[in-house]
């Protein structure tokens, strides 16, 4: 690390902003999780079919049955089956120690626009506070044929905060992500 007045981000934050190099954010990979999930359609489709309501009330909640009508009254199976696959991709992400939180305590809520994220309540939500997941998660979903496939990506702050204060003492977190964005900026234009 370098803290030269002429390194990326010594605007944003002054002269001793820190010049960091990749030994110095290797770190950071530990603070970002991600989750991956595939889930097959036609398993889903059965799951309905044999079990119906006791099934889909289990697993997703009224938002979720409600978003993924397809349009004749009826639950999509490409849409539910990508809600299930960000719940599994969601269970990564918290590191789940032993109990399982509810499936429908993980909630795709999806926005008037169209976009989605992973919201959180009761045990699920605790799991994350307490590993200071910053909440809602980032959700990506998509369906193709047999397969649909969920990435959930959220940001650990209580994972970087600890990192930051032992490897630089005295740095704030906000002048660290500071210096870190304005770096990436400064290094792209390059």
């Amino acid at each position: 690390m370098t803290t030269k007045g002429n390194a990326p981000g010594a605007g944003l934050i002054g002269d001793t902003a820190p010049r960091l190099t990749q030994a110095d954010t290797a770190w950071l990979s530990s603070a970002i999780r991600v989750g991956i999930d595939v889930t097959v359609v036609s398993q889903v489709r059965e799951s309905i079919e044999r079990f119906g309501d006791r099934y889909l009330n289990r697993i997703f909640t009224a938002h979720e049955l409600e978003c993924c009508e397809n349009g004749r009254g009826h639950p999509s199976p490409e849409r539910l089956a990508a809600r299930f696959a960000a719940k599994e991709a969601t269970v990564k992400v918290l590191r789940v120690p032993v109990f399982q939180p509810a499936w429908t305590e993980m909630e795709v809520s999806r926005h008037p626009t169209g976009w989605c994220e992973m919201t959180l309540s009761g045990s699920a939500q605790a799991m994350a506070k307490a590993e200071g997941i910053l909440q809602p998660l980032s959700l990506g979903l998509t369906h193709e044929g047999d397969l649909a496939m969920a990435v959930v990506i959220t940001f650990s702050e209580a994972s970087c905060k600890r990192e930051i204060s032992s490897r630089f003492p005295g740095l704030s977190f906000r002048e660290l992500a500071g210096a870190i964005g304005d770096q990436f900026v400064n290094e792209s234009e390059h």
